[in-house]
């Protein structure tokens, strides 16, 4: 099974409603699976993007809102568990 991400990091993008991801790459993982929810005592995670390098953009955000992040590696033998989640602060 491959490992969670590590060192995940969301940062605020120069554009309005936008974040750049990025992690640490496992060179077993061909997919990495997105998921954000928005800022509450119960977080809903759902499914956002994917990507096959080690950073994404995500869009589609509100301004100022705060958002968390977490991430999991697929590859051949599946899916791997989740990364801790991470928040930032849409722009």
């Amino acid at each position: 099974m491959l490992p969670a991400p590590t060192d995940v990091q969301a940062v605020a993008s120069e554009f309005a409603g936008c974040a750049d991801l990025s992690w640490n790459l496992d060179r077993d993982a061909r997919l990495f699976l997105i998921e954000r929810a928005e800022d509450a005592a119960e977080l809903a995670f759902r499914q956002v993007a994917t990507a096959t390098k080690k950073s994404a953009s995500v869009n589609a955000m509100v301004s100022r809102k705060k958002y968390w992040f977490r991430l999991a590696a697929a590859g051949p033998a599946g899916q791997g568990p989740w990364s801790e989640p991470i928040s930032v602060f849409a722009p």
